[in-house]
């Protein structure tokens, strides 16, 4: 919900093709682009979730504070692929 993520611009040139650019004031998070997307009808959420329920969770934690509960979580998530070293056989 923090993390900001570039969302293209379509652009039709006039071949037809479409070309997507990536514009500065195309950068947000995922949950402005849902809130953007839920306002113009295009998405709806499952019952019992509302837009003002993930907003809240959003503004319980900074930015920081959510990178850094991220990294701790794959930090353990990783810890359990950690492989046991062989020992040689004699």
């Amino acid at each position: 919900m923090h993390r900001p993520c570039l969302f293209a611009t379509e652009i039709i040139n006039p071949k037809g093709k479409i070309i997507k650019r990536y514009k500065h004031k195309d950068v947000k998070t995922p949950l402005e682009s849902l809130a953007q997307l839920c306002e113009k009808g295009l998405a709806t959420l499952k019952p019992g979730i509302t837009l003002e329920a993930l907003q809240a969770q959003a503004k319980s934690q900074t930015d920081l504070a959510a990178a850094q509960a991220m990294q701790r979580a794959k930090t353990e998530l990783f810890a359990w692929f950690v492989k046991p070293t062989r020992r040689a056989s004699l």
